[in-house]
C-alpha cells in the first residue's frame, strides 16, 4: 500500500546531491510512496502520522524532509500531519556547477558529486 523511509544518520537529497547535517534528536525522512491504487484516500497522510508516532517513540524530536516546491500533492500530504516549512532551498546547476541559496532553514553541509 505504501512506505516511508527515514535515516537517522544523515540528510541527503539524491536529486540535488545536497547533504545536510543532523543534530541529535533529528531524523531525515526522505522517501514516501503510496501505491497509485490507494492515492487520494488519505493513505499518505495516515502513513505520515503513523511514521511520526514511531519516530517519536524512538526518541526523535524533529523530522527533517525535502519536498520539491512543485510537488503540490506531497506538500498537501505533509501539511495534513503537522509538518511545516522550516525554510526554502533554491538549487541551480549551470554548466555542471552547483549553487544553493537557503532562505531560513537548514543549510547544506556540502554538495556531493552525483555524476
Amino acid at each position: 500500500m505504501g512506505f516511508n523511509w527515514a535515516n537517522p544518520h544523515e540528510a541527503y537529497d539524491e536529486s540535488t546531491g545536497l547533504q545536510f547535517p543532523l543534530r541529535p534528536g533529528e531524523i531525515y525522512s526522505y522517501h514516501k510512496l503510496v501505491d497509485p491504487a490507494y492515492r487520494n484516500l488519505g493513505v499518505g497522510g495516515q502513513l505520515g502520522w503513523e511514521g511520526n508516532q514511531v519516530i517519536t517513540a524512538k526518541g526523535y524530536r524533529q523530522k527533517i524532509g525535502f519536498v520539491d516546491f512543485q510537488n503540490f500533492a506531497q506538500r498537501r500530504s505533509v501539511a495534513k500531519w503537522g509538518s511545516r516549512p522550516a525554510g526554502y532551498l533554491i538549487f541551480l546547476q549551470v554548466f555542471g556547477r552547483k549553487f544553493t541559496i537557503s532562505l531560513p532553514g537548514k543549510k547544506p553541509d556540502h554538495v556531493r558529486n552525483t555524476d
